[in-house]
């Protein structure tokens, strides 16, 4: 993966030819980068979500010994694990 930012002592930034300034602000392949980064975390914040509300439901049902459910729980903690190493790194809060 190409790098388009680096560190200085304590600060970040990008290389001037991965970012333009624009009437609507900065653009650019690292802006594009950082967009579909957000939306990527968006999605796995959203997939976790779902998948708390399915795992409810059945616990209702009284099906958690079910593949569904175990299913359902493994991709869960791997969802976790990811938004955990994502928030260590202080991607995510």
């Amino acid at each position: 993966m190409q790098a388009y930012g680096f560190r200085s002592g304590k600060n970040a930034y990008i290389a001037q030819e991965y970012i333009t300034q624009t009437p609507q602000g900065f653009g650019g392949q690292a802006a594009e980068r950082l967009c579909r980064l957000e939306e990527m975390v968006t999605a796995l914040q959203n997939e976790q979500q779902a998948l708390l509300q399915q795992m409810q439901t059945l616990r209702e049902e009284g099906k958690t010994k079910s593949y569904h459910f175990k299913e359902k729980m493994g991709r869960r903690l791997a969802l976790a694990q990811v938004l955990d190493e994502l928030a260590r790194f202080g991607v995510t809060e």
